[in-house]
C-alpha cells in the first residue's frame, strides 16, 4: 500500500514538474527604474505605470510608447520614497504616498491636485474609480475612507486587527 502511495506521488511529481518546461522568451521588454522600485501601479487598461522608483522618486510612464510623462515628487528638488500608488480606473488621476504624506495628481497636466498628510504611517492605498474618494491601510492599524479631493472623512476610521498592509 505504501509503495502504491509513493509511486502515485512520484508520478504526479513528474507531471507538475513536466508542465515546468521551459518557457518562452517574452517579445519585448520595458525597463522603467533601472535599479529598483519601492512600488508600482498599473491602470486598469494598461496604458499607464506609476512607479516609485529608488533613485528617482514617482514617475509616470505611457506603456503604449514606454516613454516618461511626469516625475513626480512631494517636494520640490527632493526625490520622494514612493510607498504605495494608484491610479483611478478613468485614467484621469493618480495618487502617491510616502510614509506619511499623499498627492493626488491629474494625469492630463501632471500637476498637483491636493496635498494630504496622514495620521499614520500608509501601508496601502487605492482610488474609487473616479478618483473621488481614497481608502488607505495604515500601520497603526486603521482603515481611512475619505474624500481625497476635499479631505474630509466619509466614513469613521475602522480599526483592523493587524497592520493594513492590502486594501
Amino acid at each position: 500500500m505504501r509503495s502504491a502511495r509513493a509511486a502515485w506521488m512520484a508520478a504526479m511529481l513528474a507531471v507538475l514538474l513536466a508542465g515546468c518546461g521551459r518557457a518562452e522568451a517574452p517579445q519585448q521588454w520595458h525597463e522603467y527604474a533601472t535599479q529598483g522600485a519601492y512600488s508600482a501601479s498599473l491602470s486598469e487598461l494598461g496604458r499607464y505605470a506609476l512607479i516609485g522608483s529608488i533613485n528617482h522618486g514617482g514617475s509616470l510612464w505611457d506603456t503604449r510608447r514606454n516613454a516618461r510623462l511626469f516625475s513626480w515628487n512631494h517636494h520640490q528638488g527632493e526625490f520622494t520614497n514612493i510607498v504605495t500608488s494608484a491610479i483611478s480606473q478613468d485614467e484621469t488621476f493618480a495618487v502617491t504616498a510616502g510614509q506619511q504624506d499623499l498627492v493626488l495628481w491629474s494625469l492630463i497636466s501632471g500637476g498637483p491636485v491636493w496635498y494630504w498628510s496622514s495620521p499614520a504611517e500608509i501601508l496601502a492605498l487605492d482610488l474609487a474609480p473616479n478618483a473621488d474618494h481614497a481608502l488607505m491601510g495604515l500601520a497603526n492599524h486603521e482603515a481611512v475612507y475619505f474624500d481625497i479631493k476635499q479631505g474630509a472623512s466619509v466614513v469613521p476610521s475602522a480599526m483592523t486587527p493587524g497592520s493594513a498592509r492590502w486594501i
